[in-house]
């Protein structure tokens, strides 16, 4: 447990920084952007999202059925 926080402390303080740089790049980045463009995209990403969870919960659903998936 304790190397489980240690990580998870190690990487909190690794992702802080490049959190901070990502907002000060796409902030100026979107500002200037059209909101037509801003929901198209926000739309595309939802229904990419929503598309990998209903992949992963078919295959899921599907391995106790399919011999390739199962683990030696």
């Amino acid at each position: 447990m304790l190397m489980a926080a240690g990580t998870v402390t190690l990487a909190g303080m690794a992702i802080g920084p490049f959190w901070r740089l990502a907002r000060a790049a796409v902030v100026p980045l979107v500002s200037w952007l059209p909101w037509p463009l801003l929901v198209g995209g926000a739309l595309a990403a939802l229904g990419a999202a929503v598309l990998i969870a209903a992949l992963l919960r078919e295959r899921l659903a599907n391995r106790k059925n399919d011999n390739n998936l199962k683990h030696p």
